[in-house]
This record gives structure tokens, C-alpha cells and sequence, in this order.
């Protein structure tokens, strides 16, 4: 499979969601954001960190070693958690979006000192192995019930637009070149479909 390389650009790679407000859940209890790589070649993450307002590579944190490709097209949801508990704190993030132990969501994880996600307002910053700032988002005051939603792939301040558990489903939109429709997906595995555009 092809990878791009550490150099090149990487306009496709964003940080399409984040939820600074996960460590008090009460479910899975820990924050996280989601990489979205919109490109056609996946990207090998090995020896990225991440870091939040404080913006420094020097203090960064590395993600963990479950997962270290990002398929063309994939979204890898990561949580600030240890190696240790990984497989429960997905199991747990699985139950309280999907109703379900698992899910065809992909994960990886974060975690050391100074970049918990502040739920007055933050930021995630994204470097590659060389140091490279290669995403980034702000984020002001979390709301009760919203994750920051950056579907449009910006760069800089995103805004809490998309629902999310303790209500009852997990909603995206589709576009198409006739339509645009959001679905919701329902804890008891039914779903509803609202056009948009």
C-alpha cells in the first residue's frame, strides 16, 4: 500500500472532532479527539505526539502503539489513556455511542503529563515524528451534550455543533450530488434520515 511520506503535505490529515469534556462522562471517563485522513494514501503516524495549548513538540505526548496507519478515507477516534487500559476504555467508548461492546470504529490512544483537555478551552496540536505541526484546532467552553464537530476540516477555532451521548444517538451527514442527509443512529439500532440540502 502506498504511504506518504514524512515529508510531504498533509492538507488531507484533520482533526474532524473532539470532546474535551470526556473525562467526566461517567462512562468511559476519558477525553479524546478523532483523525480523519481524507486523502487517497494512508499516512504512517509512527513517532507522532500530540500536544494541547500549550503547542510545544519538546513537551508533546506520543501516541500509543495500537495503531500506527491511518487508511486513506479513515477515522481513528484517540483517547488519553494508557496502554493498560485501552481495550476497556474502548469497550466502554463503544457501549455509550453504539449501545455495544464493539464497533467499526478505530481507535488509538494518547497519554502522559499536561495534556488533559481543558473543557474551558483548548487546543489540539498535531506533529509528526520531525517535529512538523501537521493538525491543529482551538476550542472554546464545552457545552453539556456537543463535541466540537470540524466535518468542514478547518484549521484553528471550531464551535460544539454535533449531538452526542447522553442523548440517545450518534449522528453524520452524507453528501451525494443530488443531496445532502444526516443520519442518526439509534441505541436500539434504529435509525432516522433527514435531508439537509
Amino acid at each position: 500500500a502506498l504511504l506518504v511520506s514524512e515529508g510531504s503535505l498533509r492538507a488531507d490529515l484533520v482533526i474532524s472532532e473532539v470532546y474535551s469534556a470526556g473525562s467526566s462522562n461517567g462512562t468511559y471517563n476519558v477525553d479524546w479527539f478523532e483523525l480523519t485522513n481524507r486523502g487517497s494514501t494512508s499516512i504512517d503516524i509512527t513517532g507522532w505526539r500530540m500536544d494541547d495549548n500549550s503547542a510545544n513538540f519538546g513537551v508533546a505526548v506520543p501516541f500509543g502503539p495500537e495503531l500506527t496507519i491511518i487508511g486513506a478515507g479513515q477515522s481513528v477516534v484517540f483517547m488519553e489513556t494508557s496502554s493498560a487500559n485501552f481495550a476497556n476504555r474502548v469497550t466502554l467508548f463503544n457501549q455509550a455511542w453504539f449501545g455495544a461492546d464493539t464497533s467499526s470504529v478505530a481507535f488509538g490512544s494518547y497519554n502522559g503529563s499536561g495534556v488533559g483537555l481543558g473543557t474551558g478551552g483548548d487546543a489540539v496540536n498535531i506533529y509528526d515524528s520531525l517535529g512538523n505541526l501537521r493538525a491543529n484546532v482551538t476550542f472554546g467552553a464545552a457545552t453539556t451534550g456537543f463535541t466540537f464537530d470540524n466535518a468542514a476540516g478547518l484549521t484553528g477555532a471550531i464551535s460544539p455543533t454535533r449531538s452526542m451521548p447522553p442523548s440517545d444517538y450518534l449522528c453524520s451527514r452524507m453528501e451525494s450530488d443530488i443531496t445532502e442527509v444526516k443520519i442518526c443512529y439509534h441505541v436500539d439500532n434504529s435509525y432516522t434520515i433527514a435531508s439537509i440540502g
